[in-house]
């Protein structure tokens, strides 16, 4: 066959197959878009909702420590539950399932848990049933993806920068309008009409993804196997301890900071107002950084995230008035492009390059959780000594430049 015909018909090949790929990302980016708007809707007043909750059982005299503490308690079991779970769980879903009826019964798994926190004002002990099953979104529903997201939206040179800004804009756009919708469904209608609409949109974003998206056969994967073997390698010392710090220090952040915008505002609408205003306007910062990142590389815009990081959450201490809390929480958003597009960049390129993928993944979600649930349960034990709940900013600001340690490599 002459050359040229050879490289005509390849390049045909090479087409359609990054035509397809392109149709199966946008199909990937519409469920991911839908289904983060509908958590989007809930998502800030979920810590506020246990928080406020008025028949918790005492675990601390002072009324604002026990409330805190049953905050954390929640995402205690939820980490708990994914760390026990995960082995059978992802045996299921490489074995039975194919990723997409996982993420169908994720989204089943995620109306329970909005179903149980709904009837929790009456029965608290719902509370815990709902941490249960929202670990089986994160393993249901956050594996397969990471999954689908490597193999089916990393670029033609094999780059994953662009590609997660493109999501991280689609994400943050989602999430802009979840908090205003939300706070105003709950000052005029309750959290029941709130939770209602989050599970119907829930329970559709999945839509997309079967008519959209093709999967071959997977291997089977033992969690527990994985684990073993990840844990021991020298060279993911750095990386093991930058998804246990970065996972604690997201779900803390996502604790205190509402309670704190709330304490200033004294309003659930006003609040939705803060968070859509600072994701709508960091949206468009995510696909530039992602480009720069595909282009000139990672390291130094991580690097630059993670000083603002840190400064950002030590400011938070200072937040005694709504205006500066604003300022904040716009600047901590924007911020986020620098700080969250790169790590996830280097996140991919490990798992594709260096790593078989679905093991690596399944590794990144059992470190992470194993590091919210010792660090929880630590600040749970020094919650009462703690004079003021700010001080917790400034531990997760020291700890913040650990995460660049996923950059470094032990031989």
């Amino acid at each position: 066959m002459p050359a040229n015909i050879f490289e005509k018909i390849h390049n045909n090949a090479n087409s359609q197959l990054h035509a397809r790929f392109a149709g199966e990302s946008f199909a990937l980016y519409s469920s991911h878009t839908v289904r983060t708007f509908a958590q989007a809707l809930t998502g800030i007043f979920l810590p506020l909702y246990i928080f406020e909750l008025s028949n918790k059982p005492i675990l601390y005299t002072n009324e604002f420590t026990n409330d805190l503490a049953w905050v954390f308690i929640f995402f205690i079991i939820r980490s708990i539950s994914v760390l026990i779970l995960i082995t059978p769980v992802t045996n299921l879903i490489f074995g039975k399932l194919n990723f997409k009826k996982s993420i169908f019964i994720s989204n089943i798994a995620v109306s329970l848990s909005l179903l149980s926190i709904l009837f929790a004002d009456r029965y608290f002990w719902l509370i815990p049933i709902a941490a249960v099953a929202t670990s089986f979104d994160i393993m249901l529903y956050w594996i397969p993806f990471h999954l689908f997201f490597i193999r089916k939206s990393q670029s033609p040179d094999g780059h994953f920068g662009k590609q997660f800004g493109i999501r991280l804009f689609l994400t943050k756009i989602a999430s802009a309008f979840g908090p205003i919708i939300g706070g105003l469904l709950i000052i005029y209608l309750g959290f029941s009409y709130l939770f209602a609409l989050s599970t119907i949109l829930m329970i559709g974003s999945i839509l997309p993804l079967i008519f959209s998206v093709e999967e071959r056969k997977h291997g089977k994967h033992n969690a527990y196997l994985i684990f073993k073997k990840y844990i021991s390698e020298r060279n993911l010392i750095g990386a093991s301890t930058a998804f246990a710090v970065i996972a604690f220090e997201d779900v803390v952040s996502s604790i205190l900071w509402p309670i704190l915008l709330l304490a200033l505002t004294a309003s659930f609408a006003q609040l939705g107002m803060i968070t859509t205003l600072s994701i709508g306007i960091s949206a468009f910062f995510a696909v530039y950084i992602g480009k720069i990142i595909d282009k000139n590389g990672p390291k130094l815009v991580h690097k630059t995230g993670i000083i603002f990081n840190s400064l950002l959450h030590f400011l938070r201490i200072f937040a005694n008035q709504t205006i500066f809390a604003i300022f904040i929480d716009i600047s901590d958003k924007l911020n986020g492009s620098l700080y969250a597009v790169p790590f996830n960049a280097i996140t991919y390129d490990l798992a594709k390059k260096e790593h078989y993928d679905s093991d690596f993944m399944i590794y990144r979600e059992t470190i992470m959780h194993l590091g919210i649930a010792c660090g929880l349960f630590i600040l749970l034990i020094f919650l009462p000594m703690i004079p003021d709940y700010k001080i917790l900013f400034v531990i997760i600001g020291i700890i913040t430049p650990l995460t660049y340690l996923i950059n470094v490599k032990k031989k």
